[in-house]
């Protein structure tokens, strides 16, 4: 449960800060990506992968100093802000992705991901590494991102900036109030109860959030379709 509650504060600690600002800045690539289908949509992509990115590093280096504030070791505190990089890259790329409509790709690299990053986690529970145990996570949402990047295009009109940034902007504070108040319990329960407690806590919450899964993978479905009708106009 020591363990348990360590890896899981941290796990929801990187998630939280992912919410703040590159899973919205996804989720307005898929939607200004899907309205600009059959054209150059290179520079939009490459604008959100800019985004997105400038702000993971920051909050990756935000991530190491608030893990060791909280009393994790050097090496849990590193991986943890590499975690939101990785994890923020993950977001952006499948955004992308499925603003292209490419869901069967989008799905297979998830699968490899996944199973690399279990694998992964068996290994180093089996070689009692507890201290290397973000790094699966880490490795499947690298490969998960495997040839998503996109090519450098034009640069992205004004408009197009400020849409994304407004957009972006909007999604953080609706995710934060929605799906970041769970992490942010974890955070607060890490900062407050013992660790055998936060692992229990973990456990729980890990039981109780894939019922919001269905929620997100239809949203994840029809919001670029719905974008990509709306600017196509009624005549579709």
């Amino acid at each position: 449960a020591h363990t348990l509650g360590e890896v899981g504060l941290l796990v929801s600690l990187a998630t939280f800060l992912a919410l703040c600002g590159p899973q919205a800045t996804a989720s307005s690539a898929a939607r200004l990506v899907a309205g600009s289908r059959g054209v150059d949509d290179n520079a939009v992509a490459h604008l959100a992968v800019r985004v997105a990115l400038t702000a993971a590093v920051v909050l990756g280096l935000v991530a190491t100093g608030v893990s060791l504030l909280l009393g994790a070791g050097r090496l849990l505190s590193v991986e943890c802000g590499g975690l939101v990089v990785a994890y923020s890259s993950y977001l952006v790329v499948r955004g992308i992705r499925i603003g292209r409509g490419q869901f069967a790709r989008s799905a297979l690299l998830d699968g490899v991901g996944s199973a690399a990053a279990l694998s992964l986690v068996m290994v180093a529970l089996l070689t009692e590494r507890s201290e290397l145990l973000l790094v699966p996570l880490i490795v499947g949402y690298l490969i998960a991102t495997w040839r998503g990047w996109p090519r450098r295009g034009d640069r992205a009109s004004s408009e197009v900036r400020r849409s994304l940034v407004r957009h972006a902007a909007w999604g953080t504070v609706f995710v934060l109030s929605s799906a970041g108040l769970l992490q942010l319990t974890m955070v607060i329960a890490g900062s407050r109860a013992e660790a055998a407690e936060v692992g229990l806590y973990a456990a729980a919450l890990a039981l109780a959030t894939p019922g919001a899964m269905l929620a997100v993978a239809v949203r994840t479905a029809f919001v670029p379709e719905l974008a990509g009708l709306h600017v196509a106009g009624p005549e579709r």
